[in-house]
C-alpha cells in the first residue's frame, strides 16, 4: 500500500512539472512573439518606400506644378496612410496644392480627393497630410500645385509602408 502511494505522489508530482514546464514554454512563446511585434513596429520607418509625386522645380504655372505622366503613385500596394509631403522654396505669388485620384499611373480621370488640400502658401514651408490609400479611387495618387503668379518652387513626396507578403 505503501508503494501504491508513493507511486501515485510521484505520478501528481510528474504531471505538476509537465504542466509547469508546458506553461513556461507558453510564456516564453509569448514574449518571443510580443518582442518580435515590438521589432516590427520599431522598423515601420525603414519598411517605408518614398515616391516622389512631383521632382523639386521651379514651375511657372499650374500645369508645370502638376504630377506628369507616369508620376502618379499606384496606392493599392500600400498599408495604413500614405504621409504626402509638399516642400516649398521662394514663392514670387502663391501656390495651393492639393492631391487627386486617377485610374492609371498617367492620371486619366483625375479628380481631387475630398479634404486633401495644402494651405494656400506665399512663402517657404513644408506640409504634410495624411492619405488612406481606400480614398483614392482608382488606385492612383498625384499632385497638383495652382499657381496664382509664378514661379514658385515646389516638390512634393508619398512615403507610406507596403504590403508584405
Amino acid at each position: 500500500m505503501k508503494i501504491l502511494t508513493d507511486v501515485i505522489l510521484l505520478m501528481a508530482f510528474v504531471a505538476i512539472v509537465v504542466v509547469a514546464i508546458q506553461h513556461h514554454r507558453g510564456l516564453i512563446t509569448m514574449a518571443e512573439n510580443a518582442f518580435t511585434g515590438a521589432r516590427m513596429l520599431l522598423n515601420q520607418a525603414s519598411a517605408a518606400t518614398s515616391t516622389s509625386l512631383l521632382d523639386a522645380l521651379s514651375a511657372a504655372a499650374t500645369a508645370n506644378a502638376t504630377s506628369g505622366s507616369g508620376k502618379w503613385l499606384d496606392v493599392r500596394p500600400y498599408d495604413g496612410e500614405i504621409l504626402v509631403t509638399q516642400n516649398l522654396g521662394a514663392v514670387t505669388g502663391t501656390i495651393a496644392g492639393k492631391l487627386q485620384s486617377a485610374s492609371d499611373a498617367n492620371g486619366t480621370g483625375a479628380a481631387d480627393i475630398t479634404g486633401a488640400t495644402f494651405a494656400t502658401n506665399t512663402a517657404n514651408s513644408t506640409s504634410s497630410l495624411a492619405i488612406d490609400p481606400k480614398k483614392v479611387t482608382g488606385g492612383f495618387l498625384g499632385y497638383v500645385g495652382t499657381i496664382a503668379t509664378g514661379p514658385s518652387l515646389v516638390s512634393c513626396v508619398a512615403s507610406g509602408k507596403k504590403h508584405v507578403v
